[in-house]
């Protein structure tokens, strides 16, 4: 198999071919239970009884298209930290791309 071909399987089996960090403010209520529920459930449950706004949101991709969008008036404190976490996943994300380049060219 091709080296190519490889890394384009890898990457289709990882789901790195898009990168998606959203930011949020609001307030969420709900009960937290030890009933083997994930995080995303638990949110899921909150986000019933309480409220969430989203202040921004990018979505990377592969090929180096970028959507990103800011609220109208969010303070520069929210844009600042979502800007340090869409760099931080950018990191892990190629940290797990050169990974799996790793693994390929030992093939």
């Amino acid at each position: 198999m091709g080296f190519i071909k490889k890394i384009t399987e890898a990457l289709d089996n990882a789901d790195l071919l898009q990168l998606n960090v959203k930011t949020f403010t609001g307030n969420l209520t709900g009960t937290v239970i030890d009933d083997g529920s994930t995080w995303e459930e638990t949110i899921d449950n909150a986000k019933k009884n309480g409220t969430l706004n989203l202040v921004a949101s990018t979505t990377g991709r592969i090929d180096g298209d970028i959507d990103q969008f800011i609220a109208t008036g969010a303070s520069e404190d929210l844009v600042t930290a979502h800007k340090e976490a869409t760099e931080s996943a950018r990191k892990s994300r190629q940290a797990i791309v050169d990974f799996i380049v790793g693994i390929v060219k030992k093939d």
